[in-house]
């Protein structure tokens, strides 16, 4: 099965990534912030709307991240959300794989960052997606996982959750829906 990815880029954009890190590149690794960590989330995304169908996209993610390297995965289901009554049709689902370090900015906020172990920040990385069915080399993308943590007043002026820009096609925002938690971990985990 050979997903299908013929979608216009909506909102946000590799441009627009890049001037968000611009912006807080004056926060990154301030006052000895952590240079690396695990990331965790799952989330509720959107797609947006086109020819009757609401690209919605469930995802799960884990793994850990540090300069220059980044492990990990998880899966993926994008569904119709207009396909009511449930079950919704599933458009594509299956895994994907971390496979760059793009760029890790941790913020500087007015509470500690960490906060115990949460840490607030956008972590980028290349990933290929691997739909069920495709047994090729998968579906390069970018996943930007962003954290806020709230309890520390510690935000990074993005909306919690992921923003995933599949390459030659759809442009996935976060609906708010679901969470985002990145952490410091032990050395050695």
């Amino acid at each position: 099965m050979k997903m299908k990815m013929n979608f216009p880029n909506r909102i946000l954009n590799p441009v627009f990534v890049f001037v968000c890190c611009l912006i807080l590149m004056p926060y990154a690794n301030a006052n000895g912030l952590p240079e690396k960590g695990h990331y965790n989330f799952t989330t509720v995304s959107d797609g947006g709307l086109e020819n009757g169908v609401q690209h919605l996209w469930i995802m799960t993610g884990r793994g850990k991240f540090g300069e220059n390297h980044v492990n990990g995965g998880g899966e993926f289901n994008h569904i119709d959300g207009n396909s009511a009554p449930p079950p919704l049709n599933v458009l594509a689902s299956g895994t994907w794989k971390a496979k760059e370090f793009i760029d890790w900015l941790p913020v500087a906020g007015p509470g500690p960052n960490p906060h115990g172990q949460a840490i607030a920040g956008i972590l980028i990385m290349g990933i290929r997606l691997l739909p069920d069915g495709n047994d090729g080399d998968g579906i390069p993308a970018t996943l930007t996982v962003v954290c806020n943590v709230p309890p520390a007043g510690n935000f990074t002026g993005m909306v919690e959750g992921i923003f995933l820009n599949i390459d030659g096609g759809l442009s996935i925002i976060p609906l708010g829906v679901g969470v985002t938690l990145l952490t410091v971990g032990k050395d050695g985990q």
